[in-house]
């Protein structure tokens, strides 16, 4: 009878052992880089790069992710309701860019850190760190599926991300209290809120149609291509600051709102396109008002 209760238990052990598809106590799945390259965190997941997760749950890193070159993606969704704890984890790639004098990033691909494929929606990744991948950072923004049910709805909180070819963070519903610095470009979202966005090439952050609330950008657009540290079309801007963001404070498609905000800038505070009005007003920058 005890030899065939050790033999379960070491069974299990054995079990517990194999690296693909690992779970925590509290039923998340695990991802290290051990499991990436043995595949089978999910069905249909290969071995090596990209982590497939093409079933809906919560999955949580376990160690950092190192990615061998510039078009390599780190971890790929193909399924709805997925959360991805980056635990205080990294993702890592090669690719550095600098703010020298010849601004750049290099080198580039088309590897992202996180990216949704057709399938993916309410997705959500929070708590850690993507850097150095030859595209995006994080890619939760799929414009060809825009319409439901295949809508994407990916936010993005507490990340970090710098050194990207892309954005750093691109995420249709939201991001929250993000960082993005030294990326191609910062952040993209319908919703940008208490995040900061600096150093990078390009634009700052970016609101298509939302809000922009309690952010800041600065020092953006280090390419010099004329891109302001905020840009907004038919969004609403409050209480951000926006400070020596290459010529440009803000660029707003009108109709848009750009309230309380601080800006300087070098050339223009902010540029409006003239199609239709825009408000603008109570703004601390000398420029316009």
């Amino acid at each position: 009878m005890l030899n065939r209760l050790f033999d379960r238990l070491a069974s299990v052990c054995l079990l517990a052992a194999i690296p693909g598809g690992l779970y925590a106590v509290d039923g998340v799945v695990l991802i290290n880089q051990n499991t990436a390259v043995a595949g089978g965190v999910t069905p249909g997941d290969a071995p090596g790069f990209p982590v497939t997760i093409s079933q809906s749950g919560s999955y949580r890193l376990s160690g950092n992710l190192v990615v061998p070159d510039a078009n390599t993606t780190a971890i790929e969704i193909t399924a709805g309701w997925v959360t991805i704890d980056l635990n205080g984890f990294s993702i890592i790639g090669p690719t550095v860019c600098t703010t020298t004098a010849t601004p750049g990033c290099s080198p580039t691909g088309t590897g992202e850190g996180i990216v949704a494929r057709p399938g993916a929606r309410s997705v959500r990744v929070f708590n850690g760190t993507v850097h150095g991948m030859g595209s995006n950072g994080i890619d939760l923004d799929i414009p060809d599926n825009f319409q439901a049910p295949n809508f994407t709805i990916g936010s993005v909180e507490n990340v970090t991300a710098d050194n990207n070819g892309g954005f750093g963070i691109s995420a249709n519903a939201g991001v929250f209290t993000s960082v993005a610095f030294q990326n191609g470009s910062g952040i993209e979202s319908a919703i940008v809120r208490d995040s900061l966005a600096y150093s990078n090439l390009a634009a700052g952050i970016t609101v298509l149609a939302g809000t922009a609330i309690g952010d800041s950008a600065f020092q953006n657009d280090l390419s010099m291509m004329g891109n302001p540290g905020i840009i907004l079309g038919d969004a609403a801007a409050i209480n951000n600051s926006s400070v020596f963001n290459g010529d440009l404070g803000f660029g707003a498609g009108c109709p848009s709102v750009v309230v309380n905000n601080n800006i300087q800038s070098t050339i223009e505070d902010v540029a409006t396109s003239d199609n239709a009005p825009c408000l603008v007003a109570n703004n601390s920058g000398v420029n316009r008002q």
